[in-house]
C-alpha cells in the first residue's frame, strides 16, 4: 500500500485568534500532526523575516516556495520537484509541485483564493485553464490544497466540484474560524488514481495558534491497472495460438 499524510493549514502571518504573533505555536502544531506535507497559506514577508524560514529545519522538513513572495509554501519529508508559482489575479495565487513515492508520481497544489466572490470566480477560471489544472500534461493523480475563503455556489465552483473529489473526511470539516469553526475554508480535492483513508482535525491546541484549523488527510494511491490469473477466461475475440493453423507458412 502507498500511502502518506498531507495537511493544508492558514497560518493567518503567524498570528492566533489572540492577535499574538507566534511561530512556536504553527510549529509545535504542525510538529504533533507528523505529517508527510504541509501546505502552508497565509505567508507574509513579516512572517518570514520573523523566523518562518527555520521552522522547517526544526520539524525536519525542506522547505519549497518560500523565496516566490506568493504567501504559499510546502513543507515536505520527500523531495519536490518542477516548482512553479502562478498569478491567479487579483492577489489569488498558486503553486505547483511534483513528488515521486516508490516510483509513483503525484501533482500537487497549494492555493490562496479571494474572499471577493466575483474576483474568486476569475480565480477558478484561471485555475482550470490549460496552463493549471487543464493541463493535458498532468496525467498522474492530482492533490489540490488550499483556502477557498468563502465558497459560495457559482458556476465555476460548480464545475471546479464536478472535476475535482472534495476530500469528504472528517465528517465534520469546518476549520474557521478556529475558535468556533463553523466553515470549511480549508479544503483539499483529489483527482485521479488516488483515495482517502482517513481525515482529522486537530483543535484543542490548534484553535490557539491560527484563525484556521489545519485539516490533515491520510492519502492512499490507487492500482488502476487489471492483471489476468491463470484461472480467468480469455474474452471470445482472444485466440491462443499453440499449434500453426493448416496452410500457415512458417518463417524461418
Amino acid at each position: 500500500m502507498i500511502a502518506f499524510r498531507t495537511m493544508t493549514y492558514g497560518i493567518n502571518q503567524g498570528r492566533g485568534p489572540d492577535g499574538c504573533f507566534d511561530l512556536e505555536r504553527i510549529g509545535g502544531v504542525i510538529a504533533a500532526a507528523d505529517t508527510d506535507l504541509v501546505a502552508l497559506q497565509g505567508i507574509t514577508e513579516d512572517t518570514l523575516k520573523r523566523g518562518l524560514a527555520e521552522l522547517p529545519q526544526r520539524l525536519g522538513m525542506a522547505a519549497y516556495g518560500l523565496e516566490s513572495a506568493s504567501g504559499l509554501a510546502f513543507f515536505s519529508r520527500y523531495p519536490l520537484r518542477a516548482y512553479r508559482a502562478y498569478d491567479l489575479g487579483h492577489d489569488g495565487r498558486c503553486l505547483q509541485l511534483d513528488f515521486d513515492l516508490h516510483e509513483r508520481r503525484v501533482h500537487l497544489f497549494n492555493l490562496a483564493l479571494s474572499y471577493n466572490p466575483i474576483y474568486r470566480r476569475c480565480q477558478l477560471e484561471a485555475l482550470q485553464g490549460e496552463e493549471l489544472l487543464g493541463n493535458p500534461r498532468l496525467s498522474c493523480p492530482l492533490v489540490i490544497h488550499g483556502d477557498f475563503s468563502l465558497p459560495l455556489p457559482d458556476p465555476n465552483q460548480i464545475r471546479f466540484c464536478s472535476r475535482f473529489r472534495r476530500a469528504s473526511m472528517p465528517r465534520w470539516r469546518a476549520t474557521w474560524p478556529a475558535a468556533c469553526p463553523l466553515l470549511g475554508r480549508d479544503r483539499i480535492y483529489l483527482q485521479g488514481d488516488i483515495k482517502e483513508i482517513a481525515g482529522h482535525i486537530p483543535w484543542s491546541e490548534a484553535r490557539h495558534a491560527s484563525s484556521h484549523l489545519p485539516l490533515i488527510v491520510a492519502l492512499q494511491l490507487v492500482d488502476s491497472r487489471t492483471f489476468l490469473t491463470a484461472d480467468t477466461p480469455l474474452p471470445k475475440q482472444v485466440e491462443l495460438a499453440t499449434e500453426p493453423r493448416a496452410g500457415a507458412v512458417s518463417r524461418l
